[in-house]
């Protein structure tokens, strides 16, 4: 199971089904995400000035109050169609095969803050909620879907290793649980060209992206922590797999940048 983060920018398809909040991934978390949408969109009919406040947005941005303000009525598309930006076009799941494209529903989960996780032919509407925005009348994201979404992490994993890229607005809300940290790899992108270890960022998506791409192309389902690790260098990854030194602890994937 692959853990990914969102977009924040979106593609608002013109027509489309209405939001089926069952339908999604885990519809257990139904009882999270109906208070949580009917909050926002309170929140962003009533009072749109706190609306761009509370989700940290321009005068320029304002379209995106409107928009959330109607959600409930507004087309929905497949969750990889929604999420744009870098980390997607890197993976651009709609150029892989049929069999690659049936494995990303079954195996990657997109994080967001106001669905959990969804899987990427879920059909979702373009919403603007990031993992650090406040929503009035939710006293915190973090506390509302912490347990919840991890027991449904938990339940999704079925047996399988995790790859968390999650970036840490996201992880936060839901930590992979305890329960699955001997299989959980918790993937970082660094830059080792200066002789040191850094974290990147401008490239740090589009890695993600096309390391997720390289490991749906393949059939193959690793069962442990290090096979996953072989797969990636055999797709030609500069890795070093870091084993915790607590049991409760996941393991750690440092990804060498690569440029999309």
């Amino acid at each position: 199971m692959i853990l990914l983060p969102p977009s924040e920018t979106k593609s608002s398809p013109d027509v489309g089904p209405r939001l089926d909040l069952k339908e999604l991934f885990a519809p257990v978390l139904t009882k999270v995400r109906r208070p949580l949408l009917d909050a926002l969109i309170r929140m962003c009919a009533s009072d749109p000035r706190v609306a761009q406040r509370n989700l940290a947005l321009s005068d320029r941005q304002i379209e995106e109050v409107h928009r959330n303000a109607a959600l409930k009525r507004a087309a929905c598309a497949p969750a990889a169609e929604i999420y744009t930006g870098v980390l997607f076009d890197a993976l651009c799941l709609s150029d892989l095969t049929r069999a690659a494209r049936q494995r990303a529903n079954e195996r990657v989960l997109i994080a967001s803050a106001l669905f959990g996780a969804v899987r990427p032919g879920d059909l979702i509407p373009a919403y603007r909620l990031s993992g650090s925005s406040r929503v009035t009348g939710i006293d915190s994201l973090n506390r509302m879907w912490k347990s919840p979404l991890g027991l449904a992490l938990e339940a999704g994993a079925e047996g399988r290793v995790v790859l968390d890229l999650r970036s840490s607005d996201y992880s936060a809300l839901a930590p992979v649980p305890t329960a699955l940290a001997d299989r959980t790899i918790i993937g970082k992108v660094v830059d080792s060209s200066s002789g040191r270890k850094l974290a990147v960022s401008h490239f740090n998506k589009a890695t993600k992206g096309l390391l997720t791409r390289e490991l749906l192309r393949s059939a193959k389902t690793p069962r442990t922590p290090e096979s996953l690790a072989a797969m990636c260098e055999s797709a030609g990854f500069e890795i070093s797999l870091i084993q915790p030194t607590r049991s409760s602890s996941p393991w750690t994937l440092e990804i060498e940048q690569q440029h999309a």
